[in-house]
């Protein structure tokens, strides 16, 4: 989520942020990780583990932005296998949902997830068992064997932060990462990730990373979360950061999301705004559907214009006067001009 306020108005927003984690952690149970950005819960997120219903993941995938057809991919003599990290989770599925509506002469999906009942809820709301591993990104054999052959991979895994149950000297929830902290999972198990596609997947192969806007703040709120007195733990933009540079300079054809705070609403309804470096620049939103971003994950393996480029993305409000629900996802990026300075933020050691 970006958060690029003024100092004074910095702690309103922290409290904002962690009342709708706190809020969000009430209402479902954390099984899987999945891309973090603090999310507004629903009164219809209270049917599946994640916290969101099944109906509500279909009708996602399958949404098409109104006055035009969602991204297809360009004509290609084989279908693209895909590796799908982070499956389980809340964008994740959506990603997997997506493929799948392509068809299978399109992409051959593998989504992967690091529990059985992270499994068993894909396959319940349709993903066939035969496009789902158990695995886990710390584990570079699983991955490696799970990675072979793939010509893309689209990683949505993240550390998730979750209320401890205690309280600070100031009232305010205590979190932690019960599912790993950002250094095992946001830098180590993506840095497995990438080497695993180095040697496992085709020599074509494309990586695509859906992180969170704020990397240029290292004192962002996000970074604090479970952060302890000794500057060890949290820090979760930082690693992510790390991540991404080491994408970069592995030499591998890629692509970088940075979305705002996730919102679970339909997608394909409004005008998506891309940018880079935290730019507030074309809508002062600062929220996109995970739907569409999902979709933004998918074209990334569609269009030329979206190799090797790192960026951020928002919506513009469903409806908002004079704007033009984004239809074009290759156009979005011709626009765009520059990529993500790396030089901006702090990366850890």
């Amino acid at each position: 989520m970006l958060f690029t306020t003024a100092p004074s108005t910095r702690n309103n927003m922290f409290v904002v942020v962690l009342s709708l984690l706190f809020a969000s952690s009430l209402i479902m149970t954390i099984t899987t990780t999945d891309a973090f950005t603090p999310v507004t819960p629903t009164q219809e997120s209270t049917s599946t583990t994640l916290g969101m219903t099944t109906d509500y993941y279909k009708r996602a995938a399958k949404s098409t932005p109104r006055g035009g057809k969602p991204s297809t991919p360009s004509s290609k003599a084989t279908p693209r296998n895909v590796l799908v990290t982070g499956a389980g989770g809340k964008t994740g599925r959506l990603v997997m949902q997506k493929l799948l509506s392509r068809g299978l002469d399109n992409y051959i999906p593998m989504g992967l997830v690091r529990t059985k009942e992270s499994k068993e809820g894909l396959e319940k709301e349709g993903v066939p068992s035969c496009h789902i591993t158990i695995a886990d990104i710390t584990d570079v054999n699983s991955l490696e064997q799970a990675m072979e052959g793939k010509d893309a991979v689209i990683i949505c895994t993240s550390g998730t932060p979750a209320p401890t149950g205690e309280m600070n000297a100031e009232g305010r929830p205590i979190f932690g990462y019960p599912n790993g902290q950002p250094e095992q999972v946001d830098w180590l198990g993506q840095k497995n990730t990438i080497d695993a596609a180095k040697a496992k997947a085709s020599s074509h192969t494309h990586v695509v990373v859906c992180s969170s806007m704020g990397g240029t703040d290292p004192d962002n709120m996000l970074n604090t979360l479970a952060r302890n007195a000794d500057g060890t733990g949290g820090n979760i933009l930082l690693w992510k950061r790390k991540a991404e540079k080491y994408l970069i300079e592995s030499g591998l054809t890629y692509t970088i999301v940075h979305p705002g705070g996730l919102i679970d609403e339909e997608g394909g309804r409004r005008e998506l705004v891309v940018g880079v470096d935290d730019s507030q620049a074309g809508t002062e939103s600062r929220v996109i559907p995970r739907a569409d971003v999902a979709e933004l994950l998918v074209a990334s393996l569609e269009h030329d214009s979206y190799q090797n480029r790192s960026f951020d993305a928002r919506s513009k409000p469903e409806d908002d006067t004079g704007s033009t629900i984004t239809t074009d996802y290759n156009q979005l990026l011709v626009d765009l001009p520059g990529n993500t300075d790396y030089t901006l933020g702090k990366i850890p050691e």
